[in-house]
């Protein structure tokens, strides 16, 4: 398979397909990590992956997607993948991007009592039907967490180490350490869960909320997909959680405080060495010193 990695050869795809949008205006979106995005005429969103794991990333996400747009009501929103061509060589989805504002720390911060009631109602209803969908269904099968974080500590050491001092490292070690001889952490129901919700995933609609970027769909620990809302505000967290019908054992906010807040800036230093961003390399040490201070 051929992937694409630039804005002419994506062009040249899409309107082999949808001949109807060659007098649209494309321009490279750079806000996406294992897709190459396009978004043409500042409306519609195409997303080319730049490698194998993330073509088998979108194709699972499309069924998905498809599956939740048919459940959830009409004001809470995920792409709706319009445009697809996942048979050919140069593989792609594309969505009518939706209307709405990030939902930042400093956006939160700003709603009033009202506005963060309906994000909540909303956000308690997309989670109670994501979590509730029977993963068995769609022929997928549980994440082994350990082997998860096998793979992710060695990426860590053999990546993320040399930018790190020795405090860092060591307190490193010892999150992994702990996180693989903890039994609480492994001691969970899976469900589907979205896998990367956070303040750029979430969207602040005119009637509720959208949801973007489903690439790390998996069947995971539920409690993953609360971690956004345990570090926007500890209060609608909690209104948050008394909303969630899931699987809430009595490790849930362990694992999230202990474990699950702590390690998004090991795949950020990643991702950087990868695409040679020293300053965000330095921006994503400094956020992980600051997980491990609170």
């Amino acid at each position: 398979m051929k992937y694409v990695s630039d804005l002419e050869t994506g062009k040249k795809e899409i309107l082999k397909k949808y001949p109807e949008l060659k007098n649209s205006n494309f321009e490279v979106d750079s806000s996406g990590w294992t897709n190459f995005a396009i978004k043409v005429d500042g409306k519609y969103l195409f997303r080319f992956p730049r490698h194998d794991e993330a073509y088998n990333a979108i194709s699972k996400e499309h069924k998905i997607l498809e599956v939740l747009n048919k459940k959830l009501p009409s004001n809470i929103k995920v792409p709706n993948y319009i445009f697809s061509n996942l048979d050919g060589d140069f593989s792609y989805v594309g969505y009518k991007l939706i209307d709405g504002i990030f939902l930042t720390g400093e956006v939160f911060e700003g709603l009033t009592k009202e506005e963060k009631d309906k994000v909540l109602n909303s956000m308690s209803v997309f989670l109670n039907i994501l979590h509730s969908i029977d993963y068995h269904e769609l022929g997928l099968e549980p994440t082994n967490a350990i082997e998860w974080y096998k793979d992710l500590y060695n990426r860590v050491q053999n990546i993320c180490f040399k930018y790190f001092d020795e405090e860092l490292k060591y307190k490193t070690m010892k999150l992994f350490e702990t996180f693989f001889s903890d039994e609480t952490m492994h001691n969970y129901k899976p469900t589907l869960v979205h896998g990367d919700l956070s303040d750029d995933h979430i969207l602040i609609t005119e009637d509720g909320v959208g949801i973007i970027d489903f690439g790390d769909l998996m069947v995971f620990d539920p409690a993953y997909d609360l971690i956004w809302a345990y570090i926007c505000d500890k209060d609608f967290y909690e209104q948050l959680l008394d909303k969630y019908e899931g699987n809430k054992d009595d490790y849930f906010e362990h694992r999230i405080r202990d474990f699950h807040i702590i390690r998004p800036p090991y795949d950020g230093v990643i991702y950087a060495d990868e695409t040679k961003n020293n300053e965000m390399i330095d921006d994503e040490v400094n956020a992980l010193k600051q997980n491990f201070s609170k």
